[in-house]
């Protein structure tokens, strides 16, 4: 089995008479086959505690949460002077990092598949009828909806083949502040501050920035149930909330909550403050229950709210919104099966008993409504029931799935994974422990460090394993000679409906060939999905490494030519707009060995109209449409996917140079934009943007329109020289807006954002060195010429801030100069 054309230069896509070897691109967008993590990259450890240590506080009782946290559970570190502690390897950390992102997507993706197969679908996730037009209005309302999401919980075991997903808490799930605050205060505390790195060190910021992209008015009530562990849970929330700048009430049950005297309608709290914005701990079952008896005909005390009163509410935005109770039901897992049978994440499930007997080595009955365990039934592959649950969901639905046992490790204990997603992304894990194989309400909690894989056989006590990565060869790409008849070549291939078209064939033509030769790539099926993996293995690295940058400034700022005065800048950009990247393209050489990545173009990087569109066109034109599949067809719809979920307000400027490559591929991500539903405009050059003369700080189009969102093709480094040129005392044309007043306008949210200058330079490559130097898909590089004699096969040297392949130097392993490039970047 063969896939067809892979991405090479636009060169050969847009001329295919064109002699240039092919070297691999590939495009970070949503979703890919992403790497795997695996039993044996965790493991349990002893630890000793002296007694001093284990009797102290761990925890700072100046945050707000901490009191009901140490209420709960007391404030020393260990009553036991014996405990223990877990650790993952990178690669372990790296395949949950990826599995919990592309898990959260194709659990929103089946959310889709369910609203719009509703008819048929609905039966199964025991919802009232009336419940489905508001659910459908969650999903649909102008895509805002579906971004009022915060937190999710995915929960993983780790099997001797891979990460297996139970479930999606999609709705309301516990364990926020153990992941983001105890675990690694109770590390630190206990003495494991050096051992690795934290999982979850960031879940605050993170948490506090999707607060931020809400664009939240007025007040946020908290609402949670009269139980500690909601209650610190929902103080840590709150907290977060509070440093987005939203004022915040946490209100606990709904006892003080009362209708507006003055309409009947109106919900206020207990000081009268009306309730429009709520975040919940309360699940979505409790509101489903109170509607069903309410409709059944019990009675309600008249004027009291209940919970369903809140949330089910017009005037009230909810976090995480109703839709969300269709990922959080088993119901969604037979669906996910159907939409996604070879993702390796999944288990098998199916609501038909008939199919059980196609789970060989056994299954699981779980109900659809089922909670925190609750009425779960384990059977092995002779059907013998080997565990269960009991609960209160007898005789609801059930769900039967493919079983993938906890695993079991050396202090006779099941380990559950558990994963946030934030805004989308991964956020940190939490370790859930239990004597049992069904883990349930009153499981453990013990703290994880992820430590190198090199580290591996020290830190486990054990034979080493090897990181396990798909991979791509240089075989696995072949090229073929095509023959293009005379009628065929002459064809036009592209849509000159589409915006983007013109400008393409205005620079390269309408014609499939001007040859009656050329020449087409396949690769196999294995060597794409090593394509893939390395993609999503590398962008999480590169984002990895770009995070202990900025936690090492002092010394690694220098070697980034970076201005000091812009490093502030870049901190801000990391903490409160990590998610607003849209794309990067990785640039890869596949050889013999395996995927050896050059670099990543995070900033700015084109192609993406011949990746996404002309290609496939190309090789359709010219017959080679049932020569295996396209690698790219989902590319577009991806786009689009990304730039709904970024909760764009108003109007976004795309803005390229006066370059056609720029404007067809500006084109292309503006039409990405706008079936988002985004209004975009294509701004050509800055000479027509001008400060509103009002308040002379205020950027405006040429049609006075101001600039809140801009997407570019301008790189971060053009907005380098501008401002080390500006502080350097060069003249700018009075009242003239440069591109670095764009980038770096407080008021002006930019995809891709400032961070991305980190990733996207060569000093990076170095620092992925020492972060991961067993990595099969990194070339070792360094800053210190004293290191060339390590790289007995040759090396390459490149300037820190070069584009384009400019003033790159080719050595031999005897040292000689094979190959070399001009360019400005001499010094």
């Amino acid at each position: 089995m063969v896939t067809t054309t892979v991405t090479t230069s636009s060169t050969v896509l847009s001329s295919p008479k064109a002699k240039q070897a092919p070297s691999i691109t590939t495009t970070v967008s949503l979703n890919h086959v992403f790497p795997n993590s695996y039993k044996d990259d965790l493991a349990v450890h002893s630890l000793q505690v002296p007694a001093d240590v284990g009797h102290a506080r761990y925890l700072d009782q100046s945050l707000p949460y901490v009191p009901v946290f140490e209420e709960q559970y007391g404030p020393e570190v260990s009553s036991s002077l014996q405990t223990k502690y877990y650790t993952l390897t990178e690669s372990g950390q790296a395949g949950i990092e990826a599995a919990t992102a592309t898990l959260h997507a194709l659990f929103v993706q089946a959310t889709e598949h369910v609203l719009a197969n509703q008819e048929s679908l609905a039966s199964y996730f025991h919802i009232p009828a009336a419940l489905w037009p508001r659910i459908q209005d969650s999903w649909a309302r102008q895509y805002v909806i579906k971004n009022d999401t915060i937190s999710g919980r995915l929960d993983f075991a780790l099997t001797d083949h891979g990460i297996k997903v139970y479930e999606y808490n999609a709705d309301s799930a516990s364990c926020l502040m153990e992941c983001g605050y105890t675990q690694d205060a109770w590390s630190n505390a206990a003495g494991l501050g050096s051992i690795g790195r934290s999982n979850s060190s960031t879940l605050f910021t993170q948490l506090t920035a999707a607060w931020k992209s809400k664009n939240v008015q007025g007040t946020l009530h908290l609402l949670c149930d009269n139980d500690p562990e909601e209650r610190y849970h929902s103080l840590y929330m709150k907290a977060t909330a509070e440093a987005a700048g939203i004022p915040c009430v946490l209100v606990v049950g709904v006892q003080d909550l009362h209708f507006d005297s003055s309409d009947g309608a109106t919900i206020l709290d207990g000081q009268n403050r009306p309730l429009q914005n709520v975040w919940k701990t309360w699940a979505w079952q409790t509101v489903i229950s109170q509607y069903e008896a309410r409709n059944a005909g019990a009675a309600a005390t008249s004027g009291v709210v209940q919970v369903m009163d809140v949330m089910l509410h017009p005037s009230v935005r909810v976090f995480e919104p109703l839709w969300t109770v269709l990922p959080s039901s088993k119901a969604i897992l037979p669906i996910l099966t159907q939409l996604a049978p070879d993702n390796p994440y999944l288990l098998r499930s199916t609501f038909d008993a008939a199919d059980i007997p196609l789970f060989t080595g056994g299954y699981v009955a779980k109900p659809v409504m089922g909670r925190t365990g609750a009425n779960v039934s384990i059977y092995n592959g002779s059907g013998d029931l080997i565990s269960a649950t009991a609960g209160k969901w007898v005789d609801d639905t059930i769900v039967y799935q493919e079983i993938a046992l906890l695993p079991k490790y050396e202090d006779d204990c099941y380990v559950q994974v558990n994963t946030w997603a934030i805004d989308g992304e991964y956020g940190g894990t939490v370790l859930r422990i239990d004597e049992s194989n069904i883990v349930g309400l009153n499981s453990g909690i013990y703290p994880m460090r992820v430590v190198p894989d090199k580290c591996l056989s020290m830190a486990i006590s054990a034979s080493s394993v090897l990181p396990k990565y798909l991979n791509a060869v240089k075989k696995d790409l072949a090229v073929h000679t095509l023959n293009i008849a005379r009628h065929v070549g002459n064809a036009r291939y592209l849509d000159a409906s589409l915006p983007f078209v013109p400008t393409f064939e205005a620079k390269y033509g309408h014609e499939v060939s001007t040859a009656q030769q050329s020449k087409y790539y396949t690769i196999t099926e294995a060597g794409q999905a090593g394509v893939e993996a390395a993609t999503d293995i590398l962008h999480q690295l590169f984002l990895r490494a770009t995070d202990h940058v900025l936690a090492h400034k002092r010394e690694l700022a220098p070697y980034f030519c970076i201005p000091a005065g812009l490093w502030p800048k870049i901190q801000h950009s990391w903490t409160h707009h990590k998610q607003d990247t849209i794309s990067g393209r990785l640039d890869f050489a596949l050889t013999d060995q395996g995927m050896k990545v050059y670099e990543y173009n995070a900033d700015s990087a084109s192609c993406l109209m011949e990746c996404g569109y002309t290609q496939d066109a190309w090789s359709n034109a010219a017959g080679l449409g049932s020569i295996g599949r396209s690698n790219s067809s989902t590319l577009f719809t991806q786009l689009t996917a990304a730039w709904k979920s970024k909760n764009v307000q108003g109007t976004l400027h795309l803005l390229c140079d006066d370059d056609d490559e720029e404007r067809y591929h500006s084109l292309y991500m503006k039409a990405a934009a706008e079936a988002a539903g985004i209004p975009s405009v294509l701004i050509v050059g800055v000479q027509d943007l001008h400060f509103d003369s009002s308040d002379g700080t205020t950027i405006l189009d040429g049609q006075n329109r101001p600039l809140r969102n801009v997407w570019k093709t301008w790189a971060w480094q053009t907005v380098i020289s501008q401002y080390e040129a500006r502080n350097a005392g060069a003249a700018a044309t009075s009242g003239a807006v440069q591109v670095m007043d764009v980038m770096l306008h407080p008021s002006v949210r930019v995809f891709e954002p400032l961070w991305t200058v980190l990733p996207s330079s060569k000093a990076i490559l170095p620092i992925l060195t020492q972060l991961a130097p067993d990595n099969p898909y990194l070339l070792r590089s360094t800053f210190d010429p004293a290191d060339i004699p390590l790289f007995t096969g040759g090396y390459v040297a490149k300037p820190v801030m070069g584009r384009t392949g400019a003033n790159v130097s080719i050595y031999n392993g005897s040292g000689d100069l094979i190959s070399a490039t001009a360019g400005k970047w001499v010094d």
